[in-house]
This record gives C-alpha cells, structure tokens and sequence, in this order.
C-alpha cells in the first residue's frame, strides 16, 4: 500500500436500492482499511485509531486507539466469512470487532529448515487457513505461504515483482495477474497443500499467458466475483483505470468478457 494521507470519503448504501453519495469528513489520518461486515457498521482501521461507523446514517458511533501498526507495512486478508486478518511483518492477527476493534495473534510453526525468505505482497484464504504471496528475496521466484503452517513452496522458473495479485480459482487451481517487461501475464498455478506430509507440498506452474490487452499499465489488480471462474481484473495506465471481467475455463484458460 503506497504511504499517503488523506481524508476519508465513505460511500454509503441505503436501501430501496437507491446508492446516494455522503462525504464526510471523519479524520486525517495515513494507511487506512476498511474491514467486511455483515453487521449494521462500517470499521475503519488507521495507524492510529479504529472508527466504527453506522451505515444508514454515515454517523461515527465509536472511536478507538489502536498501536498494532503505524506504518504501510501490512497485509490486509479477508475470507467468504467476513473474517478479517492482518499480516504485520512475521506477526498473523484475527481483526476483532463489535463494540471494539481488537486484534487476535495467531500461532504460527516456524518456518522449515532451508525455507527461503521473501516478499509478502497479499494474501490468499483458504478454508480455516490462507495463504501469503509474493516472491523470494534472492531471486524473485513466485511464492506461497501457508499460514499457520509456514510451509513456504515456489516456482523456480517464473519470476515476478511487486506488481502481482493472486486469486484463488477452484480445488487446487489459482490465478496470478502480473506485469512483467510492461506486459500483462495471466499465470495459472495448481498449489497442493498436505499438513501431515509437508515434503509432498508443491506450486506447480500450469500456463503462463502474455496478454496485449494491458500493455504498458504499470499497476494492477485482481478481484473476484460470485462466480468462482469469473474475476475482474484492473490495469492502470496514467491517471486512468481500466477493468474488464475474466472468464476462466476448464482448462486453466481464459478470455476477456466484457
């Protein structure tokens, strides 16, 4: 996340699905999130305080302190569940929220003998677990990360950058969009996971596609949708974002939608 400060702009939902714009001033404050609900609420989480937020009326029902985190350094994870998670540097937490925010450590193994280090860049659930993605710091190879497990495993003929989202598909298929050389890459990946028999773990590169759709985009992102084999992706390119619907086959294919 890039360091800035800026002033909150809540967009809030009402009902008879009539969507009006409320800006309001809440506060000045740098690397906020916002946490997925099911509740009557917004939270907002910043380097320095939580905000909970009523959604009909844009009215701030509580303000909290929080010291977690002061700085961009995070990973932000949420599942299907609405459970919200959060990676601060080698430290996992369970976001707690109600009246309070509150965060949860969570217990990690350490990592096995050999694992190499790397660069976190997201995250990935998955069931009771999720998974951390990004690349190793010696030679930039794609990677996964099973948390709590710390099961690191890569793919040592494809390396990636900071500019890289990764979603999960179906059973053991996951999508990678990445730019590499100004070009979009769509990469297909099959990650099998074994707690009780970590030397049979693997990431396993499927496809690999060079894209012409977004060239010369210097940033991205990947995002899913109710329907597992459709994802949005999101390129930008000067000032201007461009997304378009993903539709990905049987065959770990895909083609542009809309």
């Amino acid at each position: 996340m890039k360091k800035s400060y800026f002033y909150f702009i809540l967009l809030f939902i009402h009902t008879n699905l009539q969507i009006k714009n409320k800006q309001k001033l809440i506060a000045e404050s740098a690397y906020p999130f916002v946490l997925f609900t099911t509740n009557d609420y917004y939270y907002v989480i910043t380097n320095s305080n939580y905000f909970k937020i009523q959604k009909e009326s844009g009215n701030v029902a509580n303000v909290g302190t929080q010291s977690l985190f002061s700085s961009s350094n995070y990973v932000f994870i949420t599942d299907n569940l609405n459970k919200n998670y959060i990676n601060k540097e080698t430290d996992y937490y369970t976001i707690n929220y109600n009246e309070e925010i509150s965060f949860e450590e969570i217990s990690i193994n350490q990592k096995p003998n050999g694992s190499p280090s790397y660069v976190r860049i997201g995250g990935i659930t998955q069931d009771n677990n999720f998974l951390i993605y990004g690349y190793t710091k010696d030679n930039n190879y794609l990677l996964f990360v099973n948390i709590p497990h710390n099961n690191r495993d890569c793919i040592t003929d494809l390396k990636v950058n900071e500019h890289l989202s990764c979603k999960f598909i179906q059973g053991k298929n996951y999508i990678c969009a990445a730019i590499l050389d100004s070009d979009l890459h769509l990469i297909y990946l099959e990650h099998h996971f074994d707690s009780s028999e970590p030397s049979n773990n693997y990431l396993q590169l499927k496809s690999d596609i060079n894209s012409s759709v977004y060239s010369n985009y210097y940033s991205l992102g990947l995002y899913d949708t109710n329907t597992y084999n459709i994802k949005v992706i999101c390129g930008k390119k000067t000032k201007t974002i461009y997304c378009r619907f993903l539709r990905i086959n049987s065959d770990l294919n895909s083609n542009i939608i809309r």
